[in-house]
This record gives structure tokens, C-alpha cells and sequence, in this order.
């Protein structure tokens, strides 16, 4: 029982400590997808995403092998919420979800 009282102090303690993301409304304005054939890899799919705040504008890539799920759900060409983090941006997908995504460049407007 004391190791359970433990383990759920520790699993309460760190959900407060938890940082919680900055959202921002954002516009994705663009969207590519490059098919890369690795050959040890297998073959991924890297889905590249436009995406303006009213500051700044994003361009984001998302990683995806091609036997998982590759789409992101992101809408394209919508309205969305962006938090960025160090060099990595979630973007909420279609379900409200954040997909972590690399920030490959930024710039203001």
C-alpha cells in the first residue's frame, strides 16, 4: 500500500510540474510531400508544412514511414493552434491533438 500511496504522489507531482504549451492561432497556408527511398529505412514519406501566426511564418516537417499511419491530420489550408518548443512546433490535427513536428525555418512577417 505505501508503494502504491508513493506512486501516485510521484505520478500527481509531475503532472503539476508538467509544462503547459503556449498556443497561438495559426493559418496553414501550404503543404508538400517528398518520398524518400531508404535502403536500409525502408521508404518514409516527410510531409512539409507552411504555417503563419500573426508574427511569424513556419515552415514545419513531420516524418512518416510509409507502413504507419502517414498522415499527420492536420488541416490544410485552415485555421489551427501552434505552440513552439526549443526547434520542435505541435500543431493540433484535425481531433485537437499536438503533432510534434521540426521547425525547418522561421521567419517574422
Amino acid at each position: 500500500m505505501k508503494k502504491f500511496s508513493v506512486l501516485l504522489f510521484l505520478v500527481v507531482a509531475m503532472t503539476c510540474l508538467a509544462k503547459t504549451r503556449e498556443w497561438k492561432t495559426a493559418q496553414v497556408t501550404d503543404m508538400s510531400t517528398t518520398d524518400v527511398d531508404q535502403a536500409l529505412g525502408g521508404a518514409t514519406q516527410i510531409l512539409r508544412y507552411t504555417v503563419e501566426t500573426d508574427d511569424m511564418i513556419y515552415v514545419l516537417e513531420y516524418n512518416c514511414k510509409y507502413d504507419s499511419k502517414c498522415a499527420a491530420g492536420v488541416t490544410t489550408k485552415g485555421a489551427t493552434k501552434i505552440a513552439i518548443e526549443g526547434k520542435d512546433a505541435y500543431l493540433q490535427n484535425k481531433s485537437g491533438k499536438g503533432v510534434k513536428m521540426r521547425i525547418v525555418s522561421q521567419a517574422k512577417k
